[in-house]
């Protein structure tokens, strides 16, 4: 009676350990998903440097772990991204005089807005803006662009002139703007000294737009120049605006460092949990293995013996 008793007893002793085995590397590999996430949001160098501090056990699992993951996103159904429409890329900007009013088509172009002459009607400036929409719409690079938008508004006895965006919007709430210019090559190195400060950040941005500041306007384009007062009040709040962002930037840091070596020792806890029985059952192959190689070797040492006899 007691032999049944003992097989009950061992199969719910085995079934209980397939259980706990299951949950520890489901555990493990919330763990893993954890530690993935951290490493993607650290910095490429220092992202490489923790990669190569973690152990090789726990670098090869992580390694199958994101392996296994990316299959799986690519057998999943596509769904196609949504596509937002946006408002129709222009405006007319109209103004008044004493007497009478006045229009002019502004149009956006990789960077650099691009204004026509005025007109006084504004079915007029609504052709020119059609003409702008569509050099916009062109394939080429941007002088191509440029280039299209200046001739087709020429041909149309108009006047372009340009202005360079600089994108400050993280800093001090808005787009700031070059000199307007006539002259197609000035705007585009503008608009190459633009691209640089924006990927630099704010300092190389408030650098560049200072310079713009100080630089001799035509006549024409001086009910443009903002005030030294204005100028100054955008710059503090670009600076405000900086400094909070490096605190942010520290703080966030230093979360990301705790919240990454309480991951990986979770990790590495829950790897040495989960290859338990992946010892016990490679031990367990070995034992058996070596009672069948005695059970062979004394059935011929016996075969033997009786060949002898």
């Amino acid at each position: 009676m007691a032999a049944p008793k003992d097989r009950s007893w061992s199969s719910c002793s085995r079934g209980a350990r397939e259980v706990g085995t299951m949950s520890s590397m489901r555990h493990l590999q919330m763990a893993l998903a954890r530690l993935q996430a951290l490493l993607e949001a650290m910095p490429k160098d220092l992202r490489r440097k923790e990669i190569e501090g973690l152990s090789k056990e726990l670098r090869a699992e992580l390694a199958a772990f994101m392996e296994a993951r990316e299959q799986r996103s690519l057998c999943s159904t596509f769904r196609p991204p949504k596509v937002r429409l946006s408002h129709a890329t222009g405006n007319i900007w109209s103004f008044k005089s004493t007497t009478r009013s006045f229009h002019r088509a502004r149009c956006q172009i990789g960077g650099v807005l691009i204004r026509s002459g005025t007109v006084r009607r504004r079915d007029e400036a609504e052709d020119l803006l059609v003409h702008l929409r569509h050099a916009h719409a062109l394939s080429g690079n941007l002088e191509e662009r440029l280039l299209a938008a200046t001739e087709a508004l020429s041909a149309l006895g108009k006047s372009v002139t340009f202005a360079v965006t600089l994108d400050a919007r993280r800093w001090v709430g808005q787009t700031l703007e070059s000199p307007s210019s006539r002259c197609l090559s000035e705007t585009l190195h503008w608009r190459r000294q633009a691209e640089a400060a924006e990927a630099a950040g704010w300092p190389s941005i408030r650098q560049l737009w200072m310079d713009w500041q100080r630089l001799e306007r035509p006549r024409q384009f001086q009910h443009r120049v903002r005030s030294a007062e204005t100028v100054q009040r955008l710059a503090r709040r670009g600076d405000a605006a900086e400094t909070r962002k490096r605190l942010r930037q520290e703080a966030a840091g230093r979360r990301l460092e705790r919240s990454y070596l309480w991951a990986k020792k979770r990790a590495e806890r829950l790897l040495e949990r989960a290859m338990e029985p992946r010892r016990e059952e490679r031990g367990g192959r070995t034992r058996r293995g070596d009672r069948e190689s005695h059970v062979r070797l004394r059935l011929e040492l016996e075969q033997k013996d009786s060949d002898f006899l």
